[in-house]
């Protein structure tokens, strides 16, 4: 696996995802930006598997952790993978806030994939993809790459809004996605169990984070 990657970089793997959401959705004319501030959220599902997907493997390119598929013993006609996070226990300085520097800090005992993107979301939502999207921003507002201002609603309440400054924009256009691009691409070609038990791993940990239904309803 050729390594390209940068931790030093302003930007991480999963920040550039979003911030140049067409080219790993597939869809053109998309604003960043409404994005970011929770008005294209029919995005939010394809966007959110490429932002996971790039981070754990990301933080696995660089040497900050080793994943590994357990298999376990068959029951009847069904057996149990488990594709786990191993901790390398180097040190790898990812930005303070960012969803790889929550991966490679994780320091429990081999959790499974699911579980370290379950405890990273940190709160249910009824949307849990969009939540992805709402931590990587959060991580980004927290090195002061966006800007953010208040908007009144009904005259009363106030919501935040992003912006991408001019220099965040200059940092973007700096750092290539073809390297990141490049690892989604080698996993799925060449190590095809893994990127299976990858994708369908994320996708249980965002699942995960839907509430529970009111017995009542």
């Amino acid at each position: 696996m050729s390594n390209n990657l940068d931790p030093i970089s302003p930007l991480t793997p999963s920040e550039l995802v979003l911030l140049n959401c067409e080219q790993f959705t597939g869809k053109t004319n998309v604003n960043t930006e409404d994005l970011l501030n929770g008005k294209a959220n029919n995005l939010a599902k394809p966007l959110g598997e490429a932002i996971l997907t790039a981070a754990i493997l990301a933080c696995e390119n660089v040497g900050a952790i080793r994943l590994e598929v357990e298999k376990g013993k068959k029951l009847f006609m069904f057996s149990t993978t488990k594709l786990l996070v191993v901790s390398s226990n180097s040190t790898v300085a990812w930005p303070t806030g960012s969803l790889e520097n929550t991966i490679s800090s994780a320091r429990k005992n081999r959790p499974e994939v699911h579980e370290v993107v379950h405890d990273w979301l940190g709160r249910d939502n009824d949307d849990p993809w969009s939540l992805v999207i709402d931590k990587v921003r959060d991580g980004l507002a927290q090195r002061q790459l966006l800007s953010i201002t208040k908007e009144k609603v009904l005259m009363v309440l106030s919501t935040k809004h992003y912006e991408l400054p001019e220099s965040t924009l200059a940092l973007v256009a700096q750092q290539p996605t073809g390297p990141i691009q490049q690892l989604l691409a080698e996993c799925k070609q060449t190590r095809a169990e893994l990127w299976t038990l990858l994708l369908s791993q994320v996708q249980k940990g965002v699942s995960r984070r839907v509430p529970p239904k009111d017995s009542d309803e």
